[in-house]
């Protein structure tokens, strides 16, 4: 069982909290800024820490799992517009600027939620 399937299993079981889900993707917003990228992978020792104790080897792992995590919360957090908007805000940091979009354009998840998910006319219902 991946890293993913043990936290969307334990999501599961527990009480959907909306300050939990928030502070996910800021952790993942403030991780990103410090740890990917060319220059922070190679600088960074985070990484092998990452590797002993989550299996996640590399940004390109990392960043499969965020995108994971969140395509995980458009399916779940649906009628939630705060998350929803949040992680569409974390989706466009994520994939903003030429650099980005080389790393996300190998990520099978990204080509994933694009093909997939239309949150649109959730965020359209809780904006009336």
């Amino acid at each position: 069982m991946s890293i993913h399937d043990t936290f969307v299993s334990s999501q599961a079981t527990k009480p959907r909290k909306d300050k939990l889900e928030v502070g996910f993707l800021l952790f993942f917003q403030h991780f990103r800024k410090a740890y990917i990228g060319d220059q922070a992978q190679k600088t960074s020792k985070v990484y092998n820490r990452m590797s002993e104790r989550l299996g996640l080897n590399d940004q390109d792992m990392l960043l499969n799992f965020i995108m994971r995590k969140l395509a995980t919360n458009f399916s779940t957090w649906s009628l939630n517009s705060t998350i929803i908007e949040r992680t569409l805000d974390e989706f466009l940091v994520l994939t903003s600027g030429y650099s980005s979009l080389r790393l996300f354009a190998k990520i099978e998840t990204v080509h994933f939620i694009l093909r997939n998910f239309n949150v649109r006319p959730c965020l359209n219902k809780h904006e009336t």
